[in-house]
């Protein structure tokens, strides 16, 4: 038969509630606590939560010790407070010791930021712009009132060639362009630098009526621009033959300790004449030194009337900050 609880025991749970409450525990009691058994677990929940542990201290293992190494092992970190955000770690006695930052040096072209100035490779090339045109030659042709015409090869491009349609002088002419490229081999250290002139570029509206003749073209040599131009003229421009200047890239220089390269013309060179044999030669006209062609303009209807060609200055790019 059973029975109830004993009054020693309803006294003791009573005891443990009471005193539980007072001091704001819940506490869970089961019928199958016998005397001298152990109390049951008290929780204020501050320590709950998933797996049940304790309170954490908010720190990660890895902030207090750190992954066994083999001596003599160096690896990359990042100091504080230092002025390379760049430095290394030795493994010494099982473990890595402090975060060493490195010193400044000369920046190289490498991907790294050697100076620690917060831009890895500034002083080093990305690529080549053109000035507004500063120069122009003398005027192919002779004046007239109508069919003004100005075209200019895009930002980082240009001239290097020309495709005209002819009778007796030239019935149409357009200009075509090129991009002007610094290409990066970082196959070796420091970095190597080629300049090439991609085509086919840009090519540029057709100016004049044509004729049902065959077009023809007169282009620059691989990488090599337009630096001059000589031909035939009178009343209209007759023939046109282009000069062209193949460029390269050459160490220079610097004023700062980095390295740099400057922009260098060859010499030119003539394309094939295209156009007819009339009217009176014009002699060869060449861009300023350091210039090359970037711009067409002139006055063509029926016929070209008249063309001069604009030079402009063209200058290396850089990460470099100002």
């Amino acid at each position: 038969m059973g029975h109830g609880p004993s009054p020693r025991r309803a006294a003791s749970v009573l005891l443990l509630v009471t005193t539980a409450a007072a001091c704001g525990l819940s506490v869970v009691a089961s019928d199958g606590v016998e005397d001298g058994d152990p109390l049951p677990e008290a929780s204020t929940g501050a320590n709950d939560g998933a797996g049940g542990g304790g309170a954490s201290d908010g720190g990660d293992a890895s902030d207090t010790a750190d992954e066994p190494c083999e001596a003599g092992t160096v690896r990359a970190c990042t100091p504080v407070d230092a002025q390379c955000s760049e430095g290394t770690q030795k493994c010494e006695d099982g473990v890595f010791g402090p975060c060493i930052p490195r010193s400044p040096t000369a920046e190289t072209c490498n991907g790294i930021d050697d100076d620690c100035n917060g831009t890895v490779d500034d002083p080093c090339p990305t690529g080549v712009t053109l000035g507004e045109p500063t120069h122009r030659s003398p005027m192919l042709g002779s004046d007239v009132l109508l069919g003004e015409f100005d075209d200019t090869c895009p930002a980082g491009e240009a001239l290097v060639g020309v495709t005209v349609e002819t009778v007796s002088h030239l019935r149409s002419i357009r200009g075509r362009c090129g991009k002007v490229e610094i290409q990066e081999d970082a196959s070796s250290i420091p970095y190597a630098y080629t300049l090439r002139v991609i085509t086919p570029g840009t090519i540029l509206e057709k100016r004049g009526l044509g004729s049902p003749l065959a077009e023809s073209t007169a282009m620059c040599p691989a990488d090599s621009v337009v630096t001059g131009i000589s031909g035939r003229h009178a009343g209209a421009v007759d023939q046109i033959v282009l000069h062209c200047s193949p460029l390269s890239l050459k160490a220079d220089a610097a004023p700062d300790a980095g390295p740099s390269l400057a922009l260098t013309f060859g010499a030119s060179v003539p394309t094939n004449a295209v156009g007819g044999s009339g009217g009176n030669p014009f002699s060869q006209w060449d861009c300023p030194a350091g210039t090359m062609v970037h711009r067409m303009s002139g006055k063509a209807l029926a016929s070209v009337d008249n063309v001069t060609f604009h030079c402009a200055t063209p200058s290396i790019t850089t990460k470099r900050v100002p």
